[in-house]
């Protein structure tokens, strides 16, 4: 064996950064943000200063994406140890198992992430209003993309999308815009984050073997932005989300899911429904084109009626995302 080839087979594997975002779906520009202001992956630099990650680092992006994914911040979790990292990974995942309806265990070593209106979430919603009223989409994403960075998926759903929406429609009341500029404001924002969100859902990893679950908003209902969330959510339970679209029929979306041989299906529903006897019936419909096996999941702004109607028939009510990803992991 030639010299050369043993030190080419001696030197360990290094990826470079576009590498590392597409096998962990950590975007390169949140890889960047992890580095300079966290010192959360520290990557090598080649002779011209591009980055080179080692097999060690990109497993520890893949640690740091995977606790981000289901709830912690990353300004909670940068300066841990791999092993640390790896032992949360396992406390949460045995806490999700052994979840109740009435209590849900945490990693013992983990604090609570701060929910609320802290001071990071109150300049992300103030950004992404002040780029929602210039019509400004590429502020609106850079906005998103950096709230992702600091607190990760879950959390900018929960903690940023939510709390912007409510933010912009005050802003509409306040700037007592007119019935035109309230719509395209409403639909500029909707079509902005739809797309984030689905471009966040197209870079989350693959989870090859893990059951599928198909997720739709029912006719009469277009709550994408919300069906998305839950899609992000699913993903961080290890199960592979499908999302089949907005306003779909019950038919279509029992072809969907037996197409995918899905376990589950997650339905989300907004209060600009048909009303209260067209969404259940459409909502029983779907069960019953469905084998038993299939669990049905909903949630959304839907009054409490409907909820007890719904959960009558055998559907699964999770009155907030997190109650969903417990929910789904106990049940498929």
């Amino acid at each position: 064996m030639t010299k050369l080839l043993q030190l080419v087979i001696m030197a360990p594997m290094m990826y470079p950064i576009e590498a590392v975002a597409r096998k962990t779906g950590v975007n390169a520009a949140t890889l960047r943000a992890w580095e300079r202001r966290y010192n959360a992956v520290q990557p090598e630099r080649t002779e011209t200063g591009r980055r080179q990650y080692s097999e060690a680092m990109l497993a520890r992006t893949e640690l740091l994406r995977t606790l981000l994914d289901r709830g912690f911040r990353i300004g909670e979790i940068a300066a841990w140890t791999d092993d640390e990292l790896k032992k949360a990974c396992v406390e949460w995942s045995g806490a999700t198992e052994s979840t109740t309806d009435s209590a849900q265990k945490q990693p013992s070593h983990r604090t609570e992430p701060q929910r609320g209106p802290d001071d990071a979430v109150r300049e992300a919603v103030g950004d992404a209003v002040a780029a929602i009223a210039r019509l400004d989409s590429r502020g609106l994403i850079e906005t998103l993309d950096r709230a992702a960075a600091r607190m990760g998926r879950l959390a900018l759903i929960d903690d940023v999308v939510f709390p912007i929406i409510k933010a912009a429609s005050e802003r509409n009341a306040q700037d007592g815009a007119d019935g035109e500029h309230h719509e395209l404001r409403s639909r500029f924002l909707t079509t902005t984050i739809r797309t984030f969100l689905s471009s966040q859902l197209a870079s989350a990893p693959t989870r090859p073997g893990s059951h599928a679950v198909a997720i739709a908003t029912p006719a009469g209902h277009a709550s994408e932005i919300g069906a998305l969330g839950a899609a992000l959510h699913v993903h961080a339970a290890e199960l592979t989300p499908v999302y089949l679209g907005s306003g779909l029929p019950a038919s279509g979306i029992a072809h969907g899911a037996r197409t995918l041989g899905a376990s589950a299906v997650v339905l989300a529903l907004d209060a600009d429904s048909p009303g209260h006897k067209a969404t259940v019936d459409e909502c029983v419909r779907l069960r019953s084109l469905l084998p038993q096996s299939v669990r049905v999941f909903f949630g959304g702004r839907v009054p409490g009626d409907v909820i007890v109607d719904l959960r009558e028939a055998g559907l699964i009510h999770a009155s907030t995302m997190n109650d969903l990803r417990a929910a789904i992991a106990r049940r498929v």
